[in-house]
């Protein structure tokens, strides 16, 4: 019986195991290269300074979003946050210009932090 146990435990964490730490992984990202759509979005996914700073900003820009206390404050910050997109995808496959993008938009949320 406990052997049964065992093997049911094991095979449910061999089959769990790699859902778990696949989900874990794309978390970071703000978006999925899959499904990626825009130019800019298939220059930060072929580029790994970018991906690190998309990683860097979305959990930043979740943090922030997720610690404010009114819905007009998360409104705000969902419009701003648009208006970022708007300007990163302005940069279409130019590298230099979407590292620009995404730094200048992380020391605006790391003064608002």
């Amino acid at each position: 019986m406990l052997s049964t146990i065992k093997m049911f435990v094991t095979l449910g964490v061999l089959v769990t195991a790699p859902l778990l730490l696949s989900t874990v992984f794309a978390v970071g990202q703000s978006f999925s290269c899959a499904k990626a759509h825009s130019q800019a979005e298939f220059a930060i996914c072929n580029n790994e300074e970018l991906l690190s700073l998309d990683e860097k900003l979305a959990s930043m820009y979740d943090h922030r979003k997720a610690n404010l206390q009114t819905a007009p404050q998360r409104q705000k910050i969902t419009r701003e946050h648009s208006v970022w997109l708007r300007k990163r995808n302005s940069c279409d496959l130019d590298w230099s210009c979407l590292k620009d993008r995404y730094q200048e938009r992380i020391r605006q949320l790391t003064v608002t932090l």
